[in-house]
């Protein structure tokens, strides 16, 4: 059997998470492993502005500072437990199998903890705690994507059923991962659903190479279509494909030729990630 890991914190992202993990469930037949963390920002963070402020000095916090980040913890626990008996309820209804974690820590720790015994790993691109962070993409999603090596997917405000998925590529070495990684979701997918590899280029003579290149991948996959668009700003050639062309799902790899020029996830990724409206399986 497969197995699904889902990190929740009960926001829409997170329930779009949710949602994705068990559709995703019952089409491949897995498990889905529920992940709620306490994270150690959120205990720490609002007294941060206390113990800084110059107001403040002098004042012995003591055994007030030592409740409150009692309560806050134990208010937390609370609303992760809560979070997870929704989430187990929503895959009973949707019959698929569950199993929670509740952790405290680093996030992106505790899914690298967990993620060897997964096969995929979904979460929301944003969640309660983006707030708190200071990467660009919210939720953890950069660290994860950094320390995992397992296909992530990424749950935007609103999802809709997979049944066309985009697949961009690039002919680097995490491309050809993702190509083949839909490959084996096209095998064992029990729904129908349409696959199109396209590749944004930037001059017309590369057309040729790059068609080749594709065409020779997906020979043995007729059903397969590809497409081959020309812009000088591949991110942004990729959200309006994807979005004009109303594909359900996009697939790409977490970095690209240019990976040693960029930072985390590479500037082509991050922006298509941060603006595109539909959810972004990244594989790496």
């Amino acid at each position: 059997m497969y197995n699904i890991l889902v990190a929740i914190d009960n926001s829409d992202y997170s329930k779009n998470a949710m949602s994705m993990a068990c559709e995703i469930a019952k089409n491949i037949g897995a498990k889905v492993n529920i992940l709620f963390v306490i994270e150690n920002k959120l205990l720490y963070h609002p007294f941060v502005p206390m113990m800084f402020n110059p107001v403040m000095d002098g004042y012995d916090l003591g055994e007030n500072y030592t409740e409150m980040f009692e309560n806050s913890r134990e208010s937390i626990k609370k609303f992760g437990r809560e979070a997870l008996e929704k989430a187990v309820e929503y895959c009973k209804k949707q019959e698929v199998e569950a199993v929670c974690y509740l952790r405290e820590g680093i996030l992106s720790e505790e899914i690298k903890n967990l993620a060897n015994d997964n096969d995929l790993i979904i979460m929301g691109i944003f969640g309660l705690s983006s707030k708190f962070s200071g990467g660009l993409l919210g939720s953890g999603v950069e660290e994860v994507a950094r320390i995992i090596n397992k296909p992530l997917l990424l749950a935007p405000e609103k999802v809709e059923k997979i049944e066309k998925v985009a697949i961009a590529f690039d002919n680097s070495e995490y491309a050809n991962k993702t190509l083949r990684l839909s490959f084996w979701m096209k095998k064992i997918w029990k729904s129908d659903i349409e696959f199109e590899v396209f590749s944004v280029i930037e001059h017309k003579d590369e057309e040729k190479e790059m068609t080749e290149i594709i065409n020779g991948l997906i020979a043995e996959h007729p059903e397969y279509k590809s497409r081959i668009l020309l812009s000088d700003n591949r991110a942004e050639m990729i959200i309006n494909h994807v979005t004009e062309s109303e594909f359900d799902l996009l697939m790409m790899g977490a970095y690209g030729h240019s990976r040693i020029r960029e930072l985390i996830l590479g500037g082509t990724t991050s922006e298509v990630i941060r603006k595109i409206r539909v959810p972004v399986l990244l594989n790496r």
